[in-house]
């Protein structure tokens, strides 16, 4: 079983179906905000932070996944030009005896945006505001399409395929 690294807009479904597949297939999940919230653990009396701190905690537990067999789930919000030198590395770690499946969600801005203020995402790092989602959608070009240099990525609108449809769609390729 490779690894899947999920990509999409903040609240496209990259959690919710990252917990089934990791549940339904013995997965270890690594969400995006696991990092960003150990970050904020690390950082809360410091005055400073090192630059690069949150992709220096992804990049250790993709190591580490990878250098004991662990199949993984990754998830993170992949913009468009800003990410591609870094989805390319997470690739590489990855990639073991087969490169990790790139799956990218995509969904309604609309399903976004109200997605956004729903309860799982309390208490938890993820945006909640529907006009900071519209803010990203701009700032990084979150429609676009993620074009790996070396293999295919599975596109779902999570719009349309429940989250049952698209671990099925997913696990058929991993």
């Amino acid at each position: 079983m490779r690894s899947v690294i999920i990509i999409g807009p903040p609240a496209s479904g990259k959690l919710t179906i990252a917990k089934a597949l990791a549940k339904a297939n013995g997965y270890f999940l690594f969400d995006n905000h696991r990092s960003i919230d150990a970050l904020g653990t690390l950082t809360a009396d410091q005055q400073v932070t090192p630059k690069g701190l949150c992709h220096a905690i992804r990049v250790a537990v993709l190591r580490a996944a990878a250098a004991s067999g662990t199949p993984i789930v990754f998830t993170m919000v992949y913009g468009h030009r800003v990410d591609e030198e870094v989805m390319q590395e997470y690739t590489r770690i990855l990639t073991t005896d087969a490169p990790p499946l790139i799956v990218q969600l995509h969904c309604a801005r609309e399903d976004s945006r109200r997605r956004c203020g729903d309860e799982s995402r309390c208490g938890t790092s993820k945006i909640r505001e529907p006009d900071r989602i519209d803010g990203l959608y701009a700032k990084f070009d979150l429609e676009s399409d993620y074009v790996s240099p070396t293999q295919e990525v599975v596109h779902l609108n999570t719009s349309k395929l429940s989250v049952e449809e698209s671990v099925r769609s997913i696990m058929e390729r991993a």
